[in-house]
């Protein structure tokens, strides 16, 4: 379901005219760190189209065993996500310690003005950059690998 972004230069790699929220990480040699980012877009706001973080955590990195059991990819998503981005993914509903499936994300999705969840990467590691790659193609998401210089 994730789709790779053609190009990780703006404006193209931008988030869609009307998305909310977007997902940043950062991907390192220890840890995964993820932020929230909360789009202003109001023409009265002094900080309009401003990519504010409003929320910040760290996981340690994706376990091969996770990758191997076949534990669904959503489901190993969905456990690495604080509440508040759980369920804009999956919705109020699904809970993290029961089975989360990709047709929860995807109904989610559909009550969203923009259906994909843009996700932009920067990342030194690269195995962790793979897993994380196909935890995001099991959601509607627009996954975009930053270049060092973007």
């Amino acid at each position: 379901m994730a789709e790779p972004s053609s190009s990780s230069k703006w404006p193209d790699a931008a988030p869609p005219e009307g998305q909310q929220t977007i997902l940043t990480i950062s991907c390192g040699n220890s840890h995964i760190h993820w932020a929230t980012h909360d789009i202003s877009s109001s023409p009265t706001d002094n900080n309009a189209n401003e990519f504010a973080p409003s929320l910040f955590w760290r996981t340690p990195h994706i376990n091969d065993d996770d990758m191997k059991d076949g534990t669904s990819p959503a489901m190993i998503l969905s456990r690495m996500l604080p509440e508040s981005i759980h369920d804009y993914i999956f919705g109020a509903a699904a809970d993290a310690s029961n089975n989360v499936t990709e047709e929860m994300a995807r109904d989610q999705s559909q009550k969203r003005a923009v259906e994909k969840l843009s996700v932009y990467v920067v990342y030194t590691n690269a195995d962790q950059l793979a897993k994380l790659e196909k935890l995001f193609a099991s959601i509607p998401s627009n996954f975009v690998v930053l270049d060092g210089d973007d």
